[in-house]
Order: C-alpha cells, then structure tokens, then sequence
C-alpha cells in the first residue's frame, strides 16, 4: 500500500521487513493466516509480493520456499476473489482477471435481493472497490473520466437505491420489475461461484439503471469522503481505509479531483494504529478496538465485590472513558432502522458511523454494574443504549 501510494521510506521499510521475517505466523518458509495454522496461500502471496515491492527479490533464500509454494498453488489466478482484488488494487496483478464492479449497484433499490441496504460494514470496503473498478476500467481503455460535480459531493449518497426515483418505491415487488426491465431477476442462489455472483449482479445493474457510471462513482466518493472518520481512516478497520485510499489515489490519477488531502490524511491515521513491541520491532494493528476490552476491565474490576470498588480510580476513568466514546451521531445501521435513536458503541476507536451489538452489550454490562450507574451521565448512557441494542434485533 505504501509503495502504491508513494509512502514508503527506509525506515518503514525496514520495521516492516523485520517484522514480517520474525513473525509467529511465519514457520518453514511460509506464513499462516493464524498462529499454529496452516500455510496459508492467500497471506503467503499478501507478504511476498509486498515484500517484492519493497525491493525484497523472489531469488532472496528467505523467501524462495514462499515463492515456490505460491507457484505450485497456481499463482494469483488461483487465490480467493477477495485477495485478488486487493492485491490487484495494490499494482501485484492483472485487473483483467476480476469480474467488473459496476457503481451502478449502488442504484439497486432496497426492493433488490442483494442491494448496498442490506450489507452491513462490508459497504465500507465494496463502495471503494466499486470506485476503483471503474475508473481502473476507464484507465485501461483510455478514456477520460469528468471532473467532480459538487453536487455529488453534497448529495453524500442520498441517491443510493434510486435508479429512476419516480418508479420504485419499496412497496413493489421483483416481478414488478421483471415486467417493467423485460427480463428477469437473477437467480442468485444457484451461482456456481462468486464471481458467477458478482457477474449476475453486475449485470444486472447496469441494466437496471440508465445513464453511466460516472455518476455512480462520484456519488460513491462523495459518500467515502463523508464517512471518513475522526483520524482520517473509514470504519477503523485496514481494509476498508486500505481500499478507499486506493480508491482515490486511482480517481486522482485520472484527475477526477485532488484527493491528495484525504489520502495524506488517511495514511497518517492507518501508520498511527502502528504499535513497539517491547523486542523494539513495531506492528501494524488491522484495527484499533480499545471499546471491549476497556468493558471487559471494568467488569472485571467489579468481580472483587469489596469496598475497594468505591475508590478505585481505574473503574472511574474507565467508566468515563466509555460513556464519551458512545456513539449518538447517525451512522449506516439507520440504513435497516431509520427511526431508531442513537445509542450504541463499537469495536474500534475511531468508528462512527458502525455501533454493533456485541460491543454494546459489553459496555452496558460493565456500566451498569460501577457503584456509580445511578449518576446521570451513566444512567442517561444504560437508558439510550439499552434502547438501541434492543432496537436492532
């Protein structure tokens, strides 16, 4: 990523290099995607071909098993679909071998059986990759892409399920749809693969909607730049800022606008998960996620059941913490609820717009059992987040 984009320097090159060659997961030659796990063809490639990029050659004794396990797999055309394209993204294979991406489902309406309503988090990583397949297509037959309207900036998604507003309304019916588009509903459920998957509904897409794509994608980057969060990343998650950034790198190559702020930006939020292992080697975090285990502390505070509890200045600060890291803006969930209010919490530090249910739970767990749960502050956080959990079942 930090070649692709121009970021890298001797330094994180060689933190990196370090790391990855002294890694848990790595055993005879090979990484695994766990510790203890099997050799892992995906995470093998991820490494070599990062490594690759960094000036590590594949004649390098450190990693000639690696490259010979990865040939005898079958190479990139064999890894799963998703690696494939993130590493495609990243400059390590050829765009040609992916199915095509259409911004276009992004007009699917909710009505559709696969549509951008009903994905949960994984929108934050597919909105990017929607974007970076169509103006890498653009990019391949070179052509020209149009420069950012504004108003795509300001529509910040409001468009999406939309395809011909005066038609669809969530009342009607697939077979409604069948007969106004002529043809039929693709029959999902009997795709032999994901890509198969990904074709049907691509296709079905961009027959769905009129126009071109060009709308599409600027409306997909006028809503990745409103959900970019507190530190610059989207969805505290890697691969989500991973592919938004590579996004807008490929939208700014072709001068659809000059995202060199967000993407700066971006990066510096991504290093800043970096963390020193006490051996002085440093560590990328695919997330920074202090919201559960700061709940689970404070339950575990409250197990001693003793008088210590009254005063212990941990529990307090804890306590604190949690109930400033509540989430009370909107967020995608109103997507599904739309009436609900605010309330909950997530996994990562810096993730507004995803509160889940686990998180939740944990800290309202811990919340309520600090001999301080009937201050306002903490009562009025049990009492709104209460009411958000049990809303989204």
């Amino acid at each position: 990523l930090g070649a692709k984009l121009g970021k890298l320097d001797a330094t994180l090159i060689q933190e990196s290099v370090d790391r990855i060659f002294s890694s848990p997961l790595l055993r005879d030659g090979l990484w695994s995607a766990y510790i203890g796990g099997p050799a892992s063809p995906e995470v093998t490639a991820s490494i070599i071909l990062g490594l690759e990029k960094a000036g590590i050659p594949r004649t390098d004794p450190r990693v000639a098993t690696a490259w010979r396990f990865y040939r005898e797999k079958g190479g990139v055309k064999k890894l799963h679909l998703l690696f494939r394209m993130l590493l495609t993204a990243l400059g390590a294979a050829e765009r040609k071998s992916l199915p095509y991406l259409s911004p276009k489902f992004l007009a699917l309406p909710k009505i559709a059986p696969v549509n951008f309503f009903n994905l949960g988090l994984a929108r934050a990583a597919l909105v990017p990759m929607l974007v970076w397949s169509h103006y890498g297509e653009v990019q391949d037959r070179g052509g020209e892409a149009l420069p950012m309207d504004p108003e795509r900036l300001r529509s910040v998604g409001l468009k999406f399920g939309h395809p011909i507003s005066t038609l669809f309304s969530e009342s009607r019916r697939i077979p409604f749809l069948d007969t106004l588009f002529g043809f039929a509903t693709p029959d999902l459920e009997h795709a032999s693969s994901v890509e198969e998957l990904i074709h049907l509904v691509m296709t079905w897409a961009d027959r769905l909607t009129p126009g071109n794509s060009e709308f599409w994608a600027q409306e997909a980057i006028g809503w990745m730049l409103l959900t970019t969060q507190e530190d610059g990343t989207w969805a505290g998650v890697f691969q989500a800022t991973a592919l938004t950034l590579l996004a807008l790198d490929q939208a700014r190559a072709l001068q659809v606008d000059d995202f060199t702020a967000q993407i700066d930006r971006g990066w510096q939020g991504l290093i800043g998960w970096r963390r020193r292992l006490p051996n002085g080697q440093v560590f990328q975090q695919f997330s920074e996620g202090p919201i559960m285990e700061s709940a689970r502390i404070l339950t575990a505070f409250q197990a001693d059941g003793g008088t210590r509890r009254t005063t212990h200045d941990s529990e307090r600060r804890l306590a604190d913490y949690l109930v400033g890291k509540q989430i009370h803006g909107d967020g995608d969930w109103m997507y599904r609820q739309p009436r609900l209010q605010p309330g909950g919490w997530a996994y990562q530090k810096f993730n507004s717009r995803y509160p889940d249910i686990d998180d939740t739970a944990m800290v309202l767990e811990g919340l309520a059992g600090t001999n301080r749960h009937g201050e306002h502050d903490i009562r009025e956080a049990i009492s709104s987040g209460t009411n958000w959990m049990i809303g989204m079942q």
